[in-house]
């Protein structure tokens, strides 16, 4: 016992500590990184090395009974997770990998790759704190303050807050989906919302598109405890809505998915007698509040400008409707799209599919955005992020049908070739989201291609050395 207690304070003492103390001068001193990060780094590091020596030579040789094994149960919850998820081990092995390696590389890149414009734009939200903003909501103000308070006015610290959103989005994507469809299309959802490279971008640059994403999540969570009969649902619902609606204006949207599936349901619209609904719409009101004083303060500019002004005097367009179609591939790629669409198919055709529960609930927090982003797409230019909110409730249901269909063909019997590419298209999408932070951290920089990323830090020297030409000249007039 002695001898091991030595062993540990040698290693949680000594060993990690140096190598916190070592990694914070060479990242502060050498690649020139905020203090803070260098120091989180450094803990991470001394955490990982603390544990694997310990495991390895502190409480080596001790009995499974006396020490929990905690790598044996890393192993057993991946070949569990796989196996659920029916995805062969040789490709869950290249996606944990992959996956390893683009959360990992996206760490880097929060920090290193420079403010895109957007980013510096919603940064001085943050600078000149406000109830809401001329062309948003407050919430991405908020996210990049408490980053940037924590971290410094650094790269990392506006896009942390972000990161932080999408990781726990998978978290609530994976109990949301395992409520409805089971753990293995849970599973899969959840690691689609990393893999996905819209989705995947979203925890990198400093958008309002993570808060939304993970607020989206939360409501449509609440929502279906609520309609399991726990009325306390109904309140995390309405945080959610508040939430998303504090986010971006589209969060409206869960309002009237909310009502569609109460309505539609004959089994749940008993919750129309119920107070919680409405005590939890007063929620979300109570939290948009803020939003509807700066607006009414304003002239309500920001509605005006979100709905009516930056639409006036457009006209049917084919291009803008071609673009729609083709943003709709990069946001849920082509098989997840053809697996939208047979899922559409089978509900129309069996209509007893339609009122399920679970279908239900997935057509009515999707379709609705849908078709209005559709119809607005005759005329207007529909933005990249705009519809990644409707494919969050259907995702699970997808991959649940997806997942039937891989069973069918494993089996022999007649499936899509579509279902037989789901995990060469899973490690696809890791792959280009490794391959295109890579590109940000080495490439970028010398070659200039997406120059929304720089190279500002170049252009901000040259604007600093006329600045201090100017100055003595300044001087001389005087």
């Amino acid at each position: 016992m002695g001898e091991r207690l030595i062993k540990y304070h040698a290693v949680a003492g000594f060993t990690a500590m140096s190598t916190n103390w070592l990694l914070l001068v060479l990242l502060t001193s050498i690649f020139k990184l905020n203090y803070r990060i260098s120091n989180l780094i450094g803990i991470v590091a001394g955490m990982v090395l603390n544990f694997g020596l310990n495991h390895t030579w502190t409480f080596r040789g001790q009995s499974s009974r006396e020490y929990f094994n905690w790598l044996s149960l890393g192993r057993e919850r991946l070949t569990d997770g796989l196996r659920l998820s029916q995805i062969p081990q040789r490709w869950g092995i290249v996606i944990v990998a992959l996956l390893a390696a683009a959360l990992g590389l996206r760490v880097v890149a929060m920090a290193m790759v420079p403010l895109a414009p957007e980013e510096a734009y919603y940064w001085m939200y943050s600078q000149h704190p406000s109830l809401s903003y001329f062309d948003h909501p407050s919430m991405v103000a908020w996210l990049i303050g408490s980053g940037t308070q924590v971290f410094g006015n650094t790269e990392f610290g506006v896009r942390v807050g972000g990161a932080l959103l999408m990781l726990a989005a998978s978290g609530v994507m994976y109990v949301f989906g395992r409520m409805w469809f089971g753990r293995g299309p849970a599973l899969l959802a959840a690691l689609l919302l990393q893999a996905l490279p819209v989705y995947f971008g979203s925890g990198l640059i400093a958008t309002m598109d993570s808060a939304l994403v993970f607020f989206w999540l939360v409501c449509l969570l609440g929502v279906s405890v609520a309609l399991r009969q726990q009325a306390w649902g109904w309140y995390l619902a309405g945080l959610g809505l508040g939430g998303s609606m504090l986010s971006k204006y589209t969060g409206v949207f869960l309002g009237l998915g909310a009502l569609l599936a109460v309505l539609g349901h004959p089994a749940w619209r008993w919750h129309l007698r119920s107070a919680h609904p409405y005590a939890a719409s007063l929620l979300a009101f109570a939290m948009f509040t803020p939003v509807l004083i700066w607006n009414g303060h304003h002239e309500w500019a920001s509605f005006r400008f979100q709905f009516t002004d930056r639409f006036a005097g457009k006209t049917f367009s084919v291009a803008s409707l071609t673009s729609f179609a083709l943003l709709q591939l990069a946001v849920a790629t082509p098989p997840l799209l053809i697996g939208l669409g047979w899922l559409y198919v089978r509900t129309f055709r069996n209509r007893r599919r339609l009122l399920t529960q679970r279908q239900l609930l997935a057509w009515c927090f999707s379709v609705p955005l849908l078709l209005v982003m559709g119809y607005k797409s005759l005329r207007y230019d529909i933005h990249l992020n705009w519809t990644m909110p409707l494919y969050l409730s259907a995702l699970p249901a997808v991959v649940h049908l997806d997942l039937a269909q891989w069973r069918r063909v494993r089996r022999g019997f007649v499936g899509f070739a579509w279902v037989r590419t789901t995990p060469a298209i899973i490690v696809g999408c890791l792959g280009l989201n490794v391959l295109m932070l890579l590109y940000l951290l080495i490439l970028q920089p010398r070659v200039g291609w997406i120059s929304a990323f720089g190279p500002w830090r170049e252009l901000a020297a040259k604007v600093e050395a006329v600045e201090c030409q100017l100055k003595p000249s300044r001087r001389t007039n005087l």
